[in-house]
């Protein structure tokens, strides 16, 4: 079921000539025990500690040395404020603590690595990897992934705490210069004009507190959002009556390829895996998105050019990883997707 979910953004994204390199499969990090490993290392180094007394007694916690969550002028110091828990009590990790591992991974540092497998075909004919725990399914005629020179974490602004909390993590662990290569490159929320919902069936009810602000808040939970592919086609439909309006004499099917200005539409969804394997110099990963580059001394064959960023590669979790930290960013499913631009 997971496989077949995935599929349908693959889909999507193709419709925008937007291709992937890897998809990471979050429970694979726990099951390669990638999070056991980091978790040795944060001990190690003292970057977190186990709490016995107040409120996380029991738990095991990082200091947060953010100046942000400092006391105002005048007021009296709360400890347990500047305390991030990164296990619980009860020893499940929170969604950062995963989230530090993973980072280990990107930046080099985890001494551990992903096996591979090949999950789909990308619109260049070469495979699309996906990580596996199963040694039976994975290959090793894949390219190599993380260890990145730079990484590139896209992800909206309601994470930029987390995301200074892996650039502590990685300072603590003593590899301050992979701290000073990760980048946060955070986007605002989105949200919709009173028009622009309404034509889209938003509207809020009349007498609605929503009704009230003077835009439509975009919310995953409250069915409240614009699908891409509806995007895509309105995009397209409008184009279309310009493209009829001014170039009638053209037969119908190039007037609409004119208007979906598409390149690879032989290639809208993926197909079976077949194929080798290829590096690209430098690739990003997002991850709904945390975004990873690697860079490879040689030169690539596929992908585009112009600034030297080819395809990029995903990252999403299976349906049963559920997000679990207080200040993980919703999604409307309960999930924390990994997901690839270029």
């Amino acid at each position: 079921i997971a496989a077949t979910v995935v599929r349908a953004p693959l889909t999507t994204m193709a419709r925008l000539n937007i291709d992937y390199q890897l998809l990471t499969w979050e429970g694979d990090i726990l099951r390669l025990k990638f999070w056991a490993r980091a978790f040795e290392v944060l001990k190690e180094t003292g970057a977190v500690y186990l709490q016995n007394e107040g409120k996380h007694a029991g738990c095991w916690v990082m200091k947060i040395d953010d100046p942000d969550t400092a006391p105002a002028e005048g007021e009296e110091e709360d400890p347990e404020a500047r305390e991030k828990v990164i296990v619980r009590s009860n020893g499940t990790v929170v969604y950062v603590g995963k989230d530090m591992a993973y980072q280990f991974w990107k930046s080099g540092l985890l001494g551990r690595d992903f096996l591979y497998r090949p999950f789909a075909t990308r619109m260049d004919g070469q495979p699309l990897w996906a990580t596996t725990s199963d040694q039976s399914a994975a290959r090793t005629d894949h390219p190599s992934f993380g260890a990145a020179a730079a990484t590139y974490n896209v992800i909206d602004v309601r994470q930029a705490y987390l995301q200074k909390l892996l650039k502590q993590a990685l300072t603590s662990i003593g590899h301050p210069q992979a701290a000073d290569r990760l980048t946060h490159f955070s986007y605002e929320m989105v949200a919709l004009s009173h028009a622009t919902a309404k034509e889209l069936g938003f509207a809020p009810a009349p007498d609605s507190e929503d009704a009230k602000k003077p835009f439509v808040e975009v919310s995953g939970r409250k069915g409240l959002g614009v699908k891409a592919d509806d995007l895509i086609d309105r995009v397209i439909e409008k184009a279309l009556v310009e493209v009829d309006r001014r170039q009638a004499d053209l037969p119908a099917a190039e007037r609409r390829a004119i208007a979906e200005q598409r390149h690879h539409a032989d290639n809208e969804r993926p197909r079976a895996a077949e194929g080798g394997a290829h590096d690209d110099h430098v690739a990003l990963q997002v991850r709904g998105g945390h975004c990873t580059g690697h860079h490879h001394e040689h030169h690539h064959e596929h992908g585009p050019r112009g600034v030297g960023v080819p395809r990029a590669h995903t990252a999403v979790p299976p349906l049963e990883e559920q997000a679990d930290d207080e200040h993980a960013v919703e999604d409307g499913h309960g999930q924390h997707p990994l997901a690839p631009v270029h």
